[in-house]
């Protein structure tokens, strides 16, 4: 039976490496988002401020992101695609890989100032948009996103700062991620 340990000289993937995983899952992620987009473009008639619009295009891309970073972190790979290409994995905090549970949390997570977003324009709808002019940056719902998106930038940011480079969703989550080559197999 094959079992895995951390070394005692592990590598935690640096801020860089996992912003570069993070991009590569970005374009990834987003191709079937920009197609959700296409889509439903064509069967709203370009009518992109229907709530019922944002509602399912929203929905979607949200559990696409979800489901992707569960699913690949959770399996063997123990890692999306962005970070099998960049060489790091996630791990639990003894090196191990993570089951579906602890993956899914910890893509909630990361996911969660999308989730607030989406809900704050439920509770403020969406701004007018007017051509030519700027945006009401005073509208509830521009505040809450605005708000979240700079601290979601913060969440990411503490990966640069901390000891074991986690960002909070490795912290609640219990997890941090590791270049592949610190993990040492035994037989």
């Amino acid at each position: 039976m094959e079992t895995t340990t951390v070394s005692s000289d592990v590598t935690y993937a640096s801020f860089w490496t996992r912003l570069g995983a993070y991009i590569i899952d970005l374009i990834i992620t987003g191709i079937p988002s920009i197609v959700l987009y296409l889509v439903l473009t064509m069967v709203y008639k370009k009518s992109t401020d229907s709530m019922e619009y944002n509602v399912i295009s929203q929905s979607v891309s949200i559990a696409i992101v979800i489901f992707y970073y569960s699913f690949f972190e959770a399996s063997s790979y123990q890692g999306s695609w962005g970070k099998q290409i960049l060489e790091i994995k996630v791990t639990d905090m003894e090196g191990e890989r993570i089951d579906m549970g602890t993956a899914f949390t910890r893509s909630l997570v990361k996911a969660a100032p999308a989730l607030v977003i989406f809900a704050s324009l439920f509770a403020f709808g969406m701004p007018k948009v007017i051509p030519g002019q700027m945006p009401d940056f005073t509208h509830p719902y521009m505040l809450t996103s605005t708000i979240l998106s700079l601290l979601t930038i913060v969440f990411y940011l503490l990966a640069a700062f901390t000891a074991r480079r986690q960002a909070l969703h490795d912290m609640i989550a219990g997890t941090v991620v590791i270049k592949k080559f610190s993990v040492e197999k035994e037989w």
